[in-house]
């Protein structure tokens, strides 16, 4: 055939015409390096296989595309583990990891994240980043994938493409294998596109590529939070729900053997070593602490050998009552502003001689600059001090006899373990929820065990038994008013104990019935002076009282800050899906 001129200049303009549409729609599907913001899917293809007993098995490859970003690592992979059956009930998604590679079969490195919902693979090294083009092969299975609660017809329900991922996808495939028996005469296809919830099907089609194999394909690019969901119902019996192993069910909870373990450790061992020994008699009242213990000595005795904060304030109130220092209200607490008092050194060398160790280390933590302090001066500054004081008292009493060594030795021990166990759960609960549960249980008990471990010896109980007496003593007074009689500053010796047994109120109450009105009237303590201090007044010494043990314990204890589809399906309603990113 000969080609005229005119049918020569045609084909030449038809062949340039193709080859320029050619090029253009090659542009158009390649992205703009240079443009490129974020992690972007350039390919993703997902293959299915269906099996009788309710698993799937799912390999996915993906290309994704980080252009010249710099610090990218490589991407994440999050799948659901249950689906939502109804609001209140959820059905459990058994994943396994099978590997994670390139296309080649070259291992990726990854890390694996799980919690009570998702489970999370991040996929890539931190300390090697990653350009243009990288190469995704995810396989894995799920079990109890399949839904059998229509009377009529059973159903796979999946998210081919989750709704949670974080990125554009250009191009999407899924290929689902059924078995033989289920193909394109006896199962009934729906599917829905777009974001969670969408009934669209804009954005994707299906065709069966043999009797028993379906492909979906997007038609369009799919921008971050948008998915596609298929329905496929076929007759009832072909498949058998899934069958949970004993394991698989109760797998996990195993772990909380371990706090039922520790907890039987622990209560032997407090048992041998932690318990006190028994006294049996009736607690009668007494008059004064047992063997002159110090406010310090008689909280430490009370609270298993921890000195809590508030016996400090009341030893500073006793050495005030025994004229070793003065205290002197010089602001009220109004709305704005706390309270403030001036503490005065005001004991002889000789007196300050005679007092414990802790009592000196007290005094040497007020007076470190002067012989005068406002309270308020030692706010973020006096904490220091607290350790020293509190083991200087355990120790005076392991010395005379009223705790054992071992009890405290323990302890240290113990709260050692708690700690290293508490943060050990931290860096577990990706690996398992219930272990982290498990070991921050056993890191509780461990805890409560060490604060019960310091063990009272026949002395130190018999002190005790003489400190409830005492503390009856304080909260009944009245009945006893023969003891005012015999002692004088009864009441101003007593008060650091009241503040230790938290009934100030109650023992200045008690006072004021015992000495009556006409007495307070001229009452003016001589180790305490303040701005409301004119005729005594029982509720408004109370609070003076309570104001300055309240200042007292939160400035001593205060530091400073550290600086750190079934009747209607939708998009993303089915199992599976999930969603990723990039990093």
């Amino acid at each position: 055939m000969r080609l005229t001129p005119n049918l020569k200049k045609f084909l030449t303009l038809s062949i340039f015409a193709v080859l320029f549409l050619s090029s253009v729609s090659v542009l158009a599907a390649t992205r703009d390096v240079s443009k490129i913001t974020d992690w972007y899917v350039k390919d993703f293809q997902t293959e299915i296989i269906v099996n009788k007993d309710s698993t799937l098995f799912v390999t996915e490859k993906i290309i994704a595309d980080a252009g010249n970003l710099p610090d990218k690592h490589g991407i994440f992979r999050i799948l659901p583990t249950f689906y939502q059956k109804t609001v209140e009930e959820r059905v459990p998604l058994l994943v396994e990891l099978i590997s994670i590679t390139d296309f080649s079969g070259k291992k990726h490195p990854y890390s694996t994240i799980t919690d009570d919902n998702t489970i999370t693979w991040k996929i890539g090294d931190a300390s090697r980043t990653v350009h243009g083009e990288n190469q995704y092969k995810i396989t894995y299975a799920v079990k109890n994938a399949l839904r059998f609660d229509n009377p009529q017809f059973d159903e796979f329900y999946w998210n081919l493409l989750g709704t949670f991922w974080q990125i554009d996808i250009d191009n999407f495939t899924a290929i689902i294998k059924f078995p033989p028996e289920v193909s394109s005469v006896n199962a009934q296809i729906d599917y829905y596109t777009g974001a969670f919830g969408s009934k669209s099907k804009g954005q994707s089609t299906y065709t069966w590529v043999d009797e028993n194999t379906l492909e979906f394909v997007s038609t369009s690019r799919l921008l971050s939070g948008q998915g596609i969901t298929a329905s496929v119902t076929f007759p009832k019996g072909i498949f058998a729900p899934y069958q949970f192993t004993f394991w698989e069910l109760y797998g996990n909870y195993i772990w909380f053997l371990i706090p039922l373990l520790v907890f039987i450790w622990l209560f032997r061992n407090w048992y041998e070593h932690g318990r006190d020994p028994k006294v049996d008699k009736t607690i009668i009242a007494e008059y004064e602490a047992p063997e002159k213990l110090t406010p310090m000595e008689v909280g430490t005795l009370l609270t298993s050998g921890s000195l809590q904060d508030s016996a400090i304030s009341a030893a500073i109130v006793d050495l005030a009552v025994r004229k070793i220092l003065k205290i002197e209200q010089t602001q009220e607490k109004t709305f704005l502003k706390a309270a403030d008092f001036k503490i005065t050194k005001i004991g002889s060398s000789e007196d300050i001689a005679k007092l414990t160790e802790a009592e000196q280390l007290v005094l040497n933590g007020l007076f470190e600059i002067g012989d005068e302090i406002m309270l308020s001066s030692l706010k973020n500054k006096f904490y220091k001090k607290l350790n020293p004081i509190k083991l200087s008292v355990r120790d005076s009493l392991i010395k005379r006899g009223y705790f054992t060594a071992k009890g405290f030795t323990m302890q240290g021990w113990y709260m050692a373990a708690g700690a290293l166990l508490f943060f050990a759960s931290v860096f577990l609960a990706a690996f398992s929820p219930i272990l982290m549960a498990a070991l921050i249980i056993s890191a509780v008990m461990i805890f409560i065990f060490g604060i019960l471990m310091p063990k009272r010896t026949v002395l130190g109980t018999e002190a005790l038994w003489k400190t409830k007496g005492f503390k009856l003593f304080v909260e009944t007074a009245e009945k006893y008013r023969q003891a005012f009689n015999e002692r004088e500053h009864i009441f101003e010796e007593v008060l650091p104990y009241a503040m230790v047994f938290g009934v100030v109120a109650l023992w200045v109450k008690n006072i004021q019935k015992i000495y009556g009105e006409e007495y307070f009237n001229t009452y003016h303590p001589y180790w305490y002076t303040g701005a409301a201090m004119g005729a005594f007044n029982a509720e408004t010494f109370t609070n003076s009282l309570q104001s300055l043990s309240t200042n007292m314990a939160n400035t001593i204890a205060s530091s400073p800050s550290s600086s750190g589809s079934r009747g209607g399906g939708s998009s993303g309603g089915g199992g599976g899906g999930g969603g990723g990113g990039g990093w």
